[in-house]
């Protein structure tokens, strides 16, 4: 019986040194794969009809719906998880890495629960040659509106509401140092959801976009951002262009202030989640901007 125990203690001290070896490993030889993510289940209630780009439902709000029927003023709710998102970083300790990330939202779909279905946010490589230096080739946040509200409604994020920035294929040059950060980006001008080939593709000018920020002293960062290019209605040459202004001042533990101010022409025809979307008679000027604090 003594034997037994004696033997018994050896594998179990074996078995606890084997187990911690494992554990060393894997977290000092990091995968080649490094996941994220997120589940958010929300229970969203409102007095009226609002709209999620567009759409009059509540998987992403960004505005209230006019009440022009008797339907469009009553109370309503659902519950929503499309916010959800799932991402990988894909060599994350090398010079040269890639991002994937998805969620499932779809602002056609009002409650959709199993008819949801995934949505590329960002598909990125990214090249760091040194400490200053980044390329970025691929589909990610647009350089023109850096900052973010501060919200839990995040993929309606106030767009269309004072935060004007989305997505764009683009190519991105980053460039950083102690209090300074610039980015410059030839991107493509819009989005088209068509299965043909039209005016965007047609045109073939992309669109040039750059910012620069500082970061004044430990608690305040402020910025500009500009963007320039050419769009094609009906093969008609019109301009695009616009500017931005974007802070962040942050106090931890106490408060955190973030805060953009643009203006510009024809905006929303470039893929900017702003209201200028013009015509081929028209051209259009806006300005808008938001500031959000906790």
């Amino acid at each position: 019986m003594k034997n037994l125990l004696k033997r018994s203690l050896q594998i179990l001290i074996l078995s606890q040194l084997s187990f911690s070896n494992f554990l060393y490993a894997d977290i000092h030889n990091p995968s080649i794969f490094l996941p994220y993510g997120f589940l958010k289940v929300s229970a969203v209630g409102a007095s009226q009809s609002l709209d999620s780009f567009g759409n009059s439902n509540m998987s992403a709000p960004t505005t209230a719906h006019p009440p022009t029927t008797v339907t469009n003023s009553q109370f309503r709710s659902s519950l929503q998880v499309e916010q959800s998102r799932l991402g990988v970083w894909i060599n994350p300790a090398d010079p040269i890495r890639g991002q994937f990330e998805i969620d499932f939202v779809d602002f056609k779909l009002a409650s959709p629960t199993t008819g949801s279905h995934p949505r590329l946010r960002i598909a990125k490589i990214v090249f760091k040659p040194d400490e200053n230096n980044e390329l970025i080739l691929g589909q990610d946040w647009d350089v023109f509106s850096p900052n973010k509200p501060i919200t839990y409604n995040i993929v309606g994020l106030n767009f269309q509401a004072g935060n004007i920035g989305f997505m764009r294929q683009q190519a991105q040059w980053r460039i950083s140092g102690n209090s300074y950060h610039f980015v410059f980006a030839l991107g493509l001008a819009g989005r088209n959801e068509s299965a043909s080939d039209g005016d965007l593709e047609l045109g073939n000018l992309p669109l040039f976009t750059s910012s620069y920020s500082f970061q004044i002293d430990s608690k305040l960062e402020i910025g500009i951002a500009g963007t320039a290019g050419k769009l094609n209605f009906n093969e008609t040459p019109t301009g695009v262009y616009g500017i931005n202004s974007f802070l962040t001042f942050k106090i931890p533990g106490q408060i955190e202030v973030r805060g953009e101010a643009y203006y510009g022409q024809n905006l929303g025809n470039a893929n900017f989640l702003g209201l200028a979307i013009a015509s081929s008679k028209e051209i259009l000027h806006e300005f808008g901007g938001y500031l959000s604090f906790k």
